[in-house]
């Protein structure tokens, strides 16, 4: 009977304990559960387990046994009842997640104040007025970068790429051309101030090891640096006149260098001076010397008051008859040129003649050099019914070769 009730006791005392949310067993933790709170609480977060003082005895201490140590879990030995009690009902966050969170936000911290630093760094950043550091940071996409910092750096790349090659390899004038080719492409007024102040000293020390016999380089080296000097702050008036100089010299050394070649390449030929008009003809002596000498092609050089040299061409026809010419072709070789169409002149005496002079076009000497050099050369002249051909001779051709050339050395 003593152990019955005993038992009968004991086992009293363990349901007592089960129906007591703070008891403990010998396996598990005691638990702290609010009754406000305890939904919520299982629902968001892991059950905080720690050892509560004012547990019911546990079994060991019912039975005589030693008791296991308390769990502790670097938690308060009970939650005070406000902290899950107030309004929204929601208990503290674990310390993990603490800590976590510190770190975000000390991350999101230091890149607001990086990006914040960074647009303060470059002046040249717009619409910043009236925003303050904490706005910036919240909203980056109220800053805006002025577009000539990215322009000035990619022109600053393709001139520092022209301006590192050697200039055995990349001579001084083509690379004036090539830097003044890319400044020419900047629009932006911002970017090319930026340019000027690390454009400038790079073409200056590359004009100044030019010779100064070099009147072309020097004369576009200086020009290139007066339009770079117009976005500086500090102007640089020798810029001008340096360029002023060598263009001045560069002009006489032409002018010199001309004379020389009409000299040149006009000795030989026949030369008429014609007092009316005050022009010079330059004519091979293998020309003929009228129009009505025979059928064939030549050329003229003229000089209009000792500046241009423009090349005549003349297409002459004589015969017994008319032909009325309206076109005329040349055979060169086995190909079939166009030379000139249009209305012909006319004389007669005892013979006719018909010509035609013109200045030379471009397309027309192409096939006058095709005429100088070919081997087989026919001229075609095509009237209202008829076609005469005429072979071309080669005291013709010679002539054509020495009046092109006379006319590429003095106009080249």
């Amino acid at each position: 009977m003593t152990t019955g009730n005993h038992n009968s006791g004991l086992y009293g005392r363990i349901n007592k304990i089960a129906d007591n949310p703070y008891a403990q067993t010998p396996n598990q933790p005691a638990k702290t559960v609010h009754p406000v709170a305890n939904q919520q609480a299982t629902q968001q977060y892991q059950p905080i387990q720690h050892y509560h003082p004012q547990a019911a005895p546990s079994l060991q201490q019912l039975q005589g046994q030693p008791t296991p140590a308390p769990v502790h879990q670097d938690m308060p030995t009970q939650l005070p009842m406000h902290s899950m009690a107030g309004k929204s009902g929601t208990p503290p966050p674990p310390p993990e997640q603490n800590k976590m969170g510190m770190g975000k936000k000390i991350l999101i911290g230091v890149g607001a104040a990086f990006f914040i630093l960074y647009a303060i760094t470059y002046s040249s950043v717009n619409n910043m007025e009236g925003l303050t550091s904490s706005e910036i940071a919240a909203n980056p996409s109220a800053i805006k970068i002025d577009p000539s910092i990215e322009i000035s750096d990619k022109a600053f790349a393709e001139i520092s790429d022209i301006m590192n090659y050697a200039n055995d390899v990349v001579s001084p004038s083509l690379k004036i051309a090539s830097v003044e080719r890319v400044w020419e492409t900047v629009e932006n007024e911002q970017a090319l101030k930026t340019l000027n102040a690390k454009v400038e000293p790079m073409v200056l020390r590359l004009v100044s090891a030019i010779p100064a016999t070099d009147y072309s380089d020097n004369s576009n080296g200086y020009r290139l640096l007066v339009q770079i000097n117009a976005y500086s702050d500090v102007p640089k008036p020798e810029y001008a006149q340096k360029a002023k100089v060598y263009a001045e010299k560069l002009s006489a050394q032409k002018r010199k260098e001309r004379t020389a070649a009409i000299a040149r390449t006009t000795k030989g030929l026949t030369k008429k001076y014609d007092k009316v008009s005050g022009h010079t003809l330059y004519k091979h002596p293998y020309s003929p010397k009228y129009v009505n000498t025979r059928s064939t092609v030549y050329l003229t050089m003229g000089s209009i008051g000792g500046g241009e040299y423009p090349l005549l061409l003349t297409t002459s026809y004589t015969a017994s008859n008319w032909l009325f010419v309206r076109e005329v072709q040349v055979y060169i070789d086995g190909v079939t040129y166009g030379l000139t169409t249009g209305k012909f002149e006319r004389g007669n005496n005892s013979s006719i003649w018909e010509w035609k002079t013109e200045e030379a076009s471009y397309i027309q000497m192409t096939v006058l050099r095709k005429m100088a050099h070919g081997k087989e050369v026919i001229i075609a002249y095509t009237g209202a019914n008829f076609r005469k051909d005429k072979t071309m001779s080669g005291r013709d051709k010679l002539a054509l070769r020495k009046m092109l050339g006379a006319y590429d050395a003095i106009n080249g």
